[in-house]
């Protein structure tokens, strides 16, 4: 079982690459701006174009950063398969310029910013970019360099970093003159997005570009045809992880503006309980390129099964201990957006149940039954957009947040039955079960204690001291069993 060893080990480094950049975009783009911006509908700018930003690199991707890890396992097959993806690529990027440009101020009414038109010329730009700077990183994955995807990826958020603070703080006059067109601060941050892309480009351009820039086009019709499906699974996991605010900006009342203000607290909110969706995609990024090297391995299902029950410990920890200390964590957003602070538990096993999702849906991947990835999804989109309808304009921002727990419970379920009929995995069904059973009681009653007054941060520390001695009862000898060499 010292493949586990080897994944905790691959998690940890592209724990790196994702939490650690992802910490700096907390303390800037979160911490930093949910206590700059006074008007809280700029920051509500913020999550609801980037949330359209996830949804069309999806959709101008074509998702070919997974089909390079299907058909570029061996060296062989990586320059091949690395050529063949990323020409259409610059195509697809070319395609969204122009639609930025183009069609700018029909776009930015439909947005309800018709006074910003610059911003969908901005983002054409930064998502073009993006696309472009996907397929690099995904060789680097690949080929387990994950050192340089690190580096890579810190020195953009740094650089990032580095130009929001010179523009609003360091040289604020000095970026008006330049930048003449921006009119708030949030302006700004997009800027500051587009050049650390343009620039990231460059660098990964300038180092990884194919020697022999080629098409096969043979190849090729087997990665679409093998991506098509994930395409739709990636829109709708858009969809479901990011369009709370963008739905909540049309449907929590008639008045778009007020509707906006809400969005932003329960967008910043939603934040705090993202830092387990970072332990999430940190575990994902290295569990993806893993799943596929290790698929021929003949333990490979009984070790995948065991995976799955070390997640879900691991992200019940992260969970209990950010729902119990909520006192501390809560200061990572401004005094202004806490507000719906009290939606963290259900936000949390969303979460969790996302996390879940990522490990019982690899099967349809490694089996290429990839159209049932968008059959589940789809069904979770579903639920994300008819919930939304719904619930919004009765619960208010609360729907989201039960709409999100629904929505990942139903693609577990669903993802898990019809993986047993085409690639049985030996899931510990039983001990998992009784993990998220654990989980919803400590964070019950972690919530139970917040509600009271006064400070709760040391209740808080004996809370989560006593999960952890639980799992320690519960696991300590299955888990060194499971990590033995």
């Amino acid at each position: 079982m010292s493949l586990i060893k080897q994944l905790a080990g691959q998690t940890v480094i592209y724990g790196l690459g994702q939490i650690l950049p992802k910490i700096l975009h907390f303390i800037v783009f979160t911490t930093y701006l949910t206590n700059r911006l006074v008007d809280r509908t700029e920051y509500a700018i913020y999550l609801d174009l980037y949330a359209y930003t996830a949804l069309l690199l999806v959709i101008f991707s074509y998702r070919m950063d997974t089909a390079m890890f299907r058909f570029g396992k061996s060296k062989d097959d990586l320059s091949k398969v690395y050529s063949t993806a990323l020409l259409p690529l610059f195509f697809s990027s070319l395609v969204v310029i122009l639609i930025g440009l183009i069609f700018d101020q029909h776009i930015a009414n439909w947005l309800t910013y018709p006074d910003n038109a610059y911003y969908i010329r901005w983002f054409s730009w930064i998502i073009a970019l993006d696309i472009l700077n996907l397929m690099p990183f995904a060789k680097l994955r690949l080929e387990g360099r994950a050192k340089l995807f690190v580096f890579y990826r810190i020195a953009n958020v740094l650089l990032t970093v580095f130009l929001v603070l010179f523009f609003l703080e360091w040289a604020p006059e000095m970026s008006q003159t330049w930048i003449p067109i921006a009119s708030n601060d949030i302006d700004f941050v997009f800027m500051a997005n587009l050049i650390a892309s343009f620039t990231l480009f460059i660098v990964l351009i300038s180092f990884h570009f194919p020697r022999n820039l080629a098409i096969n086009r043979t190849l090729w019709r087997k990665m679409v045809l093998y991506s098509a499906p994930l395409v739709i699974v990636g829109v709708a996991a858009s969809i479901n992880q990011f369009f709370a605010v963008p739905l909540q900006k049309y449907l929590l009342g008639v008045e778009v503006e007020s509707n906006k203000d809400q969005a932003a607290v329960y967008g910043a909110v939603q934040k705090i309980a993202a830092l387990l969706g970072l332990f999430t995609t940190a575990f994902n990024y290295a569990a993806e390129p893993f799943f596929f090297k290790n698929s021929d391995n003949k333990d490979a299902k009984k070790i995948y099964g065991q995976i799955a029950l070390l997640f879900v410990i691991s992200a019940g920890v992260i969970s209990i201990s950010l729902n119990s200390l909520i006192d501390i964590f809560q200061m990572i957003i401004g005094e202004a957006y806490r507000d719906d602070i009290y939606l963290i538990p259900i936000l949390l096993m969303a979460y969790l149940f996302l996390g879940i999702y990522y490990n019982v849906s690899i099967w349809y991947k490694l089996s290429d039954q990839t159209q049932y990835g968008a059959y589940i999804s789809s069904f979770g989109a579903f639920v994300t957009l008819s919930g939304s309808f719904l619930f919004l304009p009765i619960l208010g921002v609360s729907a989201s947040a039960w709409v999100a727990l629904l929505c990942y419970i139903s693609m577990v379920v669903l993802a898990w039955y019809f993986g047993r009929r085409f690639y049985p995995i030996e899931y510990p069904l039983k001990r998992i079960g009784l993990h998220l059973v654990l989980i919803v009681v400590f964070l019950v009653l972690g919530w139970w204690i917040n509600q009271k007054e006064g400070s709760h941060i040391l209740i808080g520390a004996v809370t989560v001291f006593i999960y952890l001695v639980a799992i320690y009862i519960l696991e300590s000898k299955r888990i060194k069993i499971m990590i033995g060499d």
